[in-house]
């Protein structure tokens, strides 16, 4: 690139972003265990002792999208998101960036729009922090601000891929 000291600071600041979304998708990924164990016992109480409960389901329809927000960012991290490989695959890694510099127009355009719509609910959630009577469920608040955070880590794990595909297309060298 240029600059020592700019090439330290972005390879921090990249740094910082990779590690918490690793962190991010660690931590939450237990959540999938609590899922399951809300579904299990939903099942079982239903064809064991015919008790019928839609809050076990409310529940985990409340944690799932936790769940999937906040594993967003450590999926585009490690490179696991869809990718068609057939002809993608067979590209050196320079035209590899260009590609994904091309079509990351469609990621950002894509995750602005969730946060424009997530960010203004999660703030009056929090700030409210009342229970929402129609669903019968305690709180709202963690739902729509974990979703929201999901969202931004996302966002800046995408600019962190953004800027990495840039350098590379840019100089044939890779950051970090």
């Amino acid at each position: 690139m240029g600059d020592k000291n700019a090439d330290n600071t972005l390879n921090k600041i990249l740094h910082i972003v990779d590690l918490v979304s690793e962190w991010a998708g660690k931590i939450f990924s237990f959540l999938i265990y609590f899922i399951i164990g809300i579904m299990l016992w939903s099942v079982l109480t239903r064809y064991f002792f015919s008790i019928s409960n839609s809050y076990e389901m409310v529940s985990s329809a409340k944690v799932f999208p936790i769940y999937v927000a906040m594993g967003g960012a450590y999926t585009l991290l490690h490179k696991a998101h869809v990718n068609t490989d057939v002809i993608y695959g067979r590209f050196s890694l320079r035209t590899r960036s260009i590609v994904d510099l091309i079509t990351a127009v469609f990621f950002f355009v894509f995750v602005i729009m969730i946060l424009w719509f997530a960010l203004p609910d999660a703030v009056k959630a929090v700030e409210r922090l009342r229970p929402s009577l129609a669903l019968f469920t305690p709180l709202n608040w963690p739902e729509q601000l974990f979703v929201a955070i999901g969202v931004l880590l996302l966002f800046l794990q995408g600019l962190a891929k953004f800027i990495r595909d840039f350098v590379i297309a840019v100089t044939g060298k890779q950051v970090l």
